[in-house]
């Protein structure tokens, strides 16, 4: 056994994703701001997954989002964005940041 338990990030996601699903969030309800973790959709397959927003462009009208289960970024509207229920911000991302030193 690895210890790493690969169905945390499913399970959980499933649910925060059925949840979204079947009630689903008012356009315009919701102003993600730098910093906040919330709900996007991940334009690649029109998911819900917890993300962290890492820039509002306000111009546009968009966020860019850091998926913090996956460790991916994309730049997604902010109607596309959800606020969280704190069963789903109350546990750490399975991606971690980090970087090469001497690179």
């Amino acid at each position: 056994s690895s210890g790493i338990n690969a169905e945390w990030p499913l399970r959980p996601g499933n649910q925060m994703r059925n949840d979204l699903i079947s009630n689903p969030p008012l356009a315009g309800s919701f102003t993600p701001r730098h910093g906040e973790l919330c709900a996007a959709v991940f334009s690649e397959d029109s998911n819900w997954y917890r993300a962290k927003v890492t820039k509002v462009q306000r111009d546009t009208g968009n966020v860019e989002v850091l998926f913090i289960d996956y460790g991916n970024s994309a730049v997604v509207s902010a109607s596309s964005c959800a606020p969280l229920s704190h069963a789903y911000t109350s546990v750490p991302g399975a991606a971690s940041e980090s970087q090469l030193a001497f690179i």
